[in-house]
């Protein structure tokens, strides 16, 4: 797949500024770079300038006439993803990476593939393939899956999952058949061999005029021996936790972050 862009956070940092959006290439470098001096953005802005110089982004002419100094397609791409009203965040905690989906006019969506905080790669996709990218990106391709291994957590039981040393009381707290304990005792060997993560998956609504982002739907989840782990909040605050195959994980991400952009 050929890609749109790759560039590094301080060279995205100054597309984005010169297009028009300064709060948002700040809070894109203050997110990944943290808060800095001014004089300090000033030194990250020039660094960043001479490598878009290096690699032919930067239009020289265009500079020396005070124009933007990027040809129009790519002004237009910074726009569009910059603009985009909705979306979908995957993060692997564990391998440092991110994979995001920004919604573009035209049902087009953008794919971002984001490592280590600071290089960032894009590519254009259709939306069916959004669900099988996730895939690929959390290593899901060939899980089996175990679909009796299902149990229910209230919300306060799902927070004590976050510190592996509340397990204990957790379990004290649990009142389970025999089959939900086993499969609840096989979660918790999941998330320790994960280093005590989970990852998750967001729904993200973008009001760029009032410089807010709303997460609207969040799925929790984590490899297993066989299958995929999916840790979901209801109605109620209930987190339903379900082992499932790789085709159902797929068919998840696409009812619950894709389906309802449709129906809007």
């Amino acid at each position: 797949m050929q890609s749109v862009l790759k560039c590094t956070t301080e060279e995205l940092v100054v597309l984005v500024d010169l297009c028009g959006y300064p709060s948002v290439a700040k809070g894109i470098g203050e997110s990944s770079l943290g808060e800095k001096s001014e004089d300090a953005w000033e030194a990250v802005f020039e660094g960043a300038v001479h490598q878009l110089m290096l690699k032919g982004v930067w239009d020289v002419q265009k500079a020396s006439n005070n124009e933007v100094p990027l040809n129009e397609e790519l002004q237009l791409f910074i726009k569009h993803f910059v603009q985009s009203p909705k979306i979908i965040r995957t993060i692997n905690v564990t391998a440092n990476e991110s994979l995001l989906f920004h919604q573009l006019p035209n049902e087009k969506w953008l794919m971002h593939h984001v490592t280590a905080d600071i290089i960032h790669e894009f590519f254009f996709i259709e939306e069916h393939e959004i669900s099988e990218h996730v895939l690929h990106f959390n290593q899901y391709m060939d899980m089996k899956g175990e679909n009796h291994q299902a149990f229910t957590l209230t919300d306060h039981q799902f927070d004590l999952l976050s510190k592996e040393e509340n397990v204990p009381k957790l379990k004290s707290l649990l009142n389970m058949p025999d089959d939900q304990l086993t499969a609840f005792d096989e979660l918790i060997s999941s998330i320790n061999s994960n280093n005590w993560t989970l990852h998750n998956i967001s729904l993200i609504k973008v009001d760029l005029e009032n410089e807010q982002n709303t997460i609207t739907e969040v799925l929790f989840h984590i490899p297993s021996t066989s299958g995929v782990w999916m840790l979901e909040y209801d109605e109620h605050l209930n987190v339903h936790v379900t082992n499932v195959y790789a085709k159902q994980f797929q068919e998840k991400i696409h009812s619950t972050f894709l389906k309802p952009a449709e129906q809007e």
